[in-house]
This record gives C-alpha cells, structure tokens and sequence, in this order.
C-alpha cells in the first residue's frame, strides 16, 4: 500500500525545501499522496503550483480533527517541520498516527526536526567543529545542552519518553510500531 505523506509548513522554509526535492527527485520510493500543511489559500495554491503537492489545513489544537483527517487522508508518515518551541502539536500528530495504525493496520512514522538553535552555541554546544552523529561523548554533549527556554526542554530527544518513539542518535523517529 503506498504510503500517504503530510509535510507540516509545506509553504515554510524547510516544508518547501523538502518538497521542491521531493519534485525534482525522480527515483522516489513508490508512495501515495503528498499532502502540505498550509495555513492559508494563497500558501495552498503556491504548494501546489510550484511542488504539486496536495494543500491541506488542518487545526492543530484539535486533537479529534488531527485524529480524523489522518485517518480520513490514510496518512501514515509525517514530516514534522513546524514550531520547535513547544512539544503540544508533535504528540497529538504522535497520537494521531497511533489511531491510524491500530484502525487501518499499517506501519506509521513520525519525522522531527528541531530548529537550528537547538544545536548552537545558544544552548551551550561548541562550535569550534562539526559534530557527527559517530563522535565520542556526542550523547553527553547533547545532554547537557540547556535552553535558556523552559518549552524548549519540554522534548528533549534524550529524556522524552513514549511507549513507541524510536531513537535514533539524534534524530527522534517516532515509528509507532510493536
């Protein structure tokens, strides 16, 4: 069954980004619809236009309409690439692909980024190298990392806890499968 997609921010910087690639890649894994999340019809006719996206809006306070409209599309994957600042939207996405899975009995997988000052000197990381996923002590590094934010610290990929995420260096791949 191909996999639906929801890009968070399709009309942001990194929404755009990844779809503008999305569209140029031309060996892409088989999937089915790629939807934008979009906050306006100006944002959802450009995500169309420009990357065919499908634009969608969704209110994301509401955790039965998130529910609803993952379930409704059959979106099994999204890509989370909004509002770093808080932890509210990423777990009722988180929750909402959990009710996919057990309804619809097929795999669900949750994309995170956080934004850029969560790995700078903003919160205490050097800066005098690239740090790689394969450095010694990058675990102990990441976790003393302290924003001067508390919502910041509220998801912390090293100390959030789930009874599905899969952690994977880094990068917090919430693949609700058991």
């Amino acid at each position: 069954m191909p996999r639906n997609i929801l890009i968070t921010g399709g009309s942001g910087y990194l929404g755009g980004t990844l779809l503008a690639q999305l569209k140029k890649t031309k060996d892409l894994p088989s999937h089915g619809t790629i939807y934008a999340l979009v906050r306006n019809e100006d944002q959802a006719e450009k995500v169309k236009s420009h990357y065919g996206a499908t634009p969608l809006t969704l209110d994301l306070e509401d955790q039965a309409t998130i529910t609803a409209t993952l379930l409704e599309k059959k979106i099994s994957v999204v890509f989370f690439l909004i509002n770093a600042y808080t932890a509210d939207t990423q777990l009722k996405l988180i929750e909402a692909l959990s009710a996919v899975k057990a309804q619809l009995s097929i795999e669900t997988h949750f994309l995170h980024t956080t934004g850029a000052k969560l790995f700078s000197s903003f919160t205490g990381h050097p800066t005098d190298r690239i740090l790689s996923d394969a450095d010694e002590g990058l675990y102990e590094i990441q976790k003393s990392a302290k924003s001067p934010f508390p919502p910041m610290e509220t998801v912390s990929p090293f100390t959030w806890s789930m009874e599905t995420p899969v952690l994977t260096n880094t990068r917090l791949s919430a693949q609700t499968a058991k």
